[in-house]
């Protein structure tokens, strides 16, 4: 016979190590939501180009949640430019003609399946001036943008890379 005082010991181990295995699995489901959470508001930012009817220079959020795009830089055979008219100049030269219409996204929050042309020429003739005179140069831009929980990428056309996490995230 096992004595009483044993066994009121055998109970409270065993009620002991059953709480220790809940609180285990209670924290390895909350970093499972967690991880969730992030996935279900994944932005996935893209630019690419297209010259059908004109020449247009768009950014996508193809992502399932909203982007929030913190920085925009953009390079012309590694020259940092500021803005699409030091684009244009550095092109096609100061007193080009073409005439194009532009759009800015940094700073900006992109929703889920928005797209923004953030250059656009809209005549065909001078459309093909420029992406003729553009594939002779080495473009870059690079768009750097984070999700609402603070993880952060950079896109740089169909390749996005992480960045280093924003420590001021909305939520």
């Amino acid at each position: 016979m096992i004595p009483v005082r044993f066994r009121e010991y055998a109970v409270a181990g065993t009620a002991f190590v059953v709480s220790i295995c809940s609180l285990f699995i209670y924290i390895y489901q909350s970093k499972i939501m967690s991880e969730q959470q992030q996935v279900a508001a994944w932005p996935y930012v893209e630019w690419y180009t297209n010259n059908v009817n004109g020449y247009k220079l768009a950014v996508q959020n193809k992502g399932i949640g909203p982007a929030i795009v913190r920085n925009v830089s953009m390079k012309v055979d590694g020259k940092a430019l500021g803005s699409n008219r030091e684009l244009m100049d550095a092109v096609m030269g100061r007193d080009n003609q073409i005439a194009w219409v532009n759009a800015e996204v940094r700073d900006r929050v992109m929703s889920a399946g928005e797209t923004t042309e953030i250059l656009a020429i809209a005549d065909p003739a001078q459309a093909r001036q420029f992406q003729a005179r553009l594939a002779q140069r080495k473009f870059e831009l690079l768009i750097t943008y984070c999700s609402i929980y603070g993880r952060c990428w950079t896109s740089s056309g169909f390749k996005i890379t992480r960045a280093s996490d924003d420590s001021s995230t909305m939520y």
